[in-house]
């Protein structure tokens, strides 16, 4: 049976491998869904939003059902790496990208 995980890069990222996109945490950090939606979120252009980014905006431009960013803004939330703004449909990173000189 063929691999069913995401293989859209975002920024260079390439997933790996996981199981129906559960949430996964180990020495290398998050991955899966929650990895695409905290890079996403941590784009230059996506941290000078003052209001944040839409939940709809995030399923669009990852081409992921809003019900499974959901999941990963919860997940991100409860690891206090992203925060609703101006309502629980609007979300910001906490900690913005490092920069490479």
């Amino acid at each position: 049976m063929p691999n069913s995980a995401v293989n859209t890069p975002l920024n260079g990222f390439q997933p790996t491998p996981s199981n129906h996109f559960s949430v996964q945490y180990d020495m290398d950090g998050i991955k899966g869904i929650d990895k695409f939606v905290l890079d996403y979120l941590q784009q230059p252009p996506c941290l000078a939003r003052e209001k944040g980014v839409p939940r709809n905006e995030l399923a669009q431009q990852l081409n992921l059902p809003e019900h499974k960013i959901l999941e990963a803004i919860e997940s991100l939330e409860s690891e206090g790496l992203v925060y609703s703004t101006i309502d629980e449909h609007h979300y910001k990173s906490t900690q913005p990208t490092v920069e490479f000189q």
